[in-house]
């Protein structure tokens, strides 16, 4: 595909596959960073892996944006974006008088997780955008996830209703942590198309 600079270039461009590669190389170096700074009063409402999930997806919205469309501007762009989801996710639990070590950061189930979804495809679709009421895309969501393929459904399911955190989730579909973030950034964008499609 060629080299790293020219992986940059096509990320930007929208290339899913030069994205994940990009990810797949510089994502662990920038879990490992953001558990060095999770205070242990924390890790058990909180892991890398949340912060690290919620960047990917952002990763994967927002990679139109990067201005130094250079390995090192890529990083320091991923890392500045974990560093921030780190940031926000502390100021929710100390916002929280009393934590619970059930509901993870990450991780909206039942009622949050139709609003999560209906947030994350309507800020990323604009073809969406104020086009889908709440009933409605409820019942959306509920057909579009039978529409999607089994891996996909499965991810979603996991992460978003189930409350999984990715490294659940990966030991439980049989896969590396590094695959379940690239799959539910798929399962995403597969999504958005439907919403697209349906919202014509």
């Amino acid at each position: 595909m060629g080299g790293p600079d020219e992986l940059v270039l096509a990320a930007c461009e929208g290339d899913r596959v030069a994205l994940e590669t990009l990810l797949q190389e510089f994502g662990p170096r920038v879990e490992a960073e953001i558990a060095r700074k999770i205070n242990p009063k924390w890790q058990s409402v909180l892991s890398s892996e949340d912060v690290m999930q919620v960047t990917y997806i952002e990763a994967f919205q927002q990679i139109g944006n990067l201005r130094k469309k250079t390995p090192d501007g890529f990083l320091a762009w991923l890392r500045t974006a974990a560093n921030n989801n780190l940031k926000e996710a502390i100021q929710g639990l100390q916002a929280d008088k009393r934590p619970n070590p059930e509901n993870r950061i990450h991780a909206p189930k039942n009622q949050d997780s139709i609003v999560f979804f209906q947030n994350l495809l309507e800020e990323s679709t604009t073809a969406a955008s104020g086009k889908v009421a709440w009933n409605d895309f409820v019942r959306w969501l509920e057909v579009a996830l039978l529409k999607l393929p089994r891996d996909y459904a499965t991810v979603l399911r996991l992460l978003y209703f189930e409350g999984k955190t990715a490294g659940e989730a990966a030991e439980q579909m049989g896969r590396s942590r590094g695959a379940v973030y690239m799959l539910c950034m798929r399962a995403i964008d597969a999504l958005r198309k439907l919403i697209e499609r349906d919202t014509d």
